[in-house]
């Protein structure tokens, strides 16, 4: 008898809903972070609120310890930056230390 693993592994996950943008789409191509990733980044992270947008900052203390060593470090340190109205995700990089960067930030972008 063959049993099927009916969980999708992680970098199996993706959300229909996520919008990326263009400059999103770029900026992840050059960086090596798959649409999956996006995905569990923003499943597995602290939203942010400023400057009308989200910042989903992952830092390693909020990744499930089941998760595949290689994807932790994919995951750890990455920021998702998405619109607020719309959950369009604007950009993705990796910071060190971003929830201290993000919350230095002013509440209001510059006039």
């Amino acid at each position: 008898m063959k049993t099927e693993d009916t969980m999708k592994r992680p970098e199996e996950i993706i959300n229909p809903e996520i919008i990326l943008s263009d400059h999103s789409r770029r900026r992840a191509q050059q960086r090596g972070i798959t649409e999956n990733l996006i995905c569990l980044a923003m499943e597995y992270s602290l939203p942010i609120f400023k400057q009308g947008l989200v910042f989903y900052a992952v830092i390693e203390k909020l990744l499930p310890d089941n998760l595949d060593h290689r994807i932790r470090e994919k995951l750890n340190n990455m920021v998702i930056v998405a619109a607020q109205d719309s959950d369009e995700v604007i950009t993705c990089y990796k910071r060190n230390h971003a929830i201290h960067y993000i919350n230095k930030k002013p509440k209001r972008l510059a006039a």
